[in-house]
């Protein structure tokens, strides 16, 4: 995100201070709302946050030139992905409901892996092209991340049973 805001919104270090901690303020908020929303529409929230945090780093290349619709976007991006964790130690844990250390050792493995490919993949990206092509690749992965979760739900699956 740092690179983004340098080099495409043009701020400072200051500014980008206030922009990353605004966005931890918003994943804040999203593990509160990601939480309501999983209890009465599990596969819904899901799916929505992966819509939201795609809509946001989708339009981050186009509306992020300004402090405003970069920061407006920050926001939303937070906002989804602090739903994100809720949504998926939710999903594995209730889809292992007599191991719930073991779900929960694979929901970590899971989500650093996918941080640390994200990583990989986006400063592979960077070095090579522009900070609004790892803006592109991060919202198209995370499109085609809620079209596996409607394609998921679509086939009508329960959501597991808790314990």
């Amino acid at each position: 995100m740092t690179p983004f805001l340098q080099h495409v919104t043009h701020a400072g270090p200051g500014l980008i201070t206030g922009f990353l901690l605004a966005y931890g303020v918003a994943g804040i908020l999203g593990n509160f709302l990601g939480g309501a929303a999983l209890t009465r529409h599990p596969h819904a929230a899901f799916a929505a946050a992966a819509c939201v945090l795609s809509a946001a780093t989708l339009l981050l290349p186009v509306f992020g030139h300004g402090t405003s619709g970069a920061l407006a976007l920050l926001l939303l991006w937070g906002i989804a992905y602090g739903a994100v964790p809720v949504c998926s130690q939710t999903w594995f844990t209730r889809s292992a409901p007599h191991s719930p250390e073991a779900a929960s050792v694979l929901f970590t493995a899971s989500f650093q892996a996918t941080i640390a490919l994200g990583a990989l993949a986006g400063g592979v990206v960077v070095d090579r092209t522009s900070p609004s092509a790892v803006m592109t690749l991060g919202g198209t992965a995370a499109a085609l991340t809620a079209a596996a979760v409607w394609l998921h739900f679509a086939r009508r699956p329960q959501w597991p049973a808790g314990s």
